[in-house]
């Protein structure tokens, strides 16, 4: 999940950098980066709340 969060972390660093320098390019990739982050960080977190890794205290 780490991993997807870094992605995560990226995607809006370059999505707001790409809002500085008025580039589509640049927002459009930031966007993907972010999105597929998140599809990432839902999916690595289901497997980890069904092999029961997961606890309310964690």
């Amino acid at each position: 999940m780490i991993y997807a969060i870094i992605i995560i972390i990226v995607g809006i660093a370059v999505f707001f950098s790409g809002i500085w320098e008025q580039s589509l390019v640049t927002i459009i990739l930031g966007a993907l980066l972010e999105l597929i982050g998140w599809v990432s960080f839902f999916f690595k977190w289901r497997a980890a709340k069904k092999q029961g890794n997961m606890t309310k205290n964690d």
